[in-house]
């Protein structure tokens, strides 16, 4: 098993996104959603670490996460703002 990275890559950013394509937009979404004081990337799309975005998905923006695992929970992120994931169809 290897370990996730400590940020986003940009294919979850993306997939979190989509359909937003330009990374100006995507930087807008992010920090309309609960990212206001995120960083930019070189390539222009947004950094944004795994405990920014556990803690947003669970509805605590702005408290540090002590939470030991850094897994990311994109399916309970993609649900809590209306999309699901693409990969699996939960009925």
């Amino acid at each position: 098993m290897s370990a996730q990275p400590p940020f986003l890559t940009d294919e979850e950013i993306r997939e979190i996104v989509t359909p937003l394509q330009q990374p100006a937009a995507i930087v807008r979404w992010f920090r309309a959603n609960g990212f206001p004081d995120c960083r930019v990337c070189p390539n222009g799309l947004p950094l944004i670490t795994r405990a920014q975005f556990d803690a947003v998905s669970a509805g605590q923006a702005g408290q540090q996460s002590d939470s030991a695992s850094d897994d990311l929970d994109l399916t309970a992120y993609l649900k809590k703002f209306g999309k699901s994931p693409k990969s699996k169809a939960h009925h």
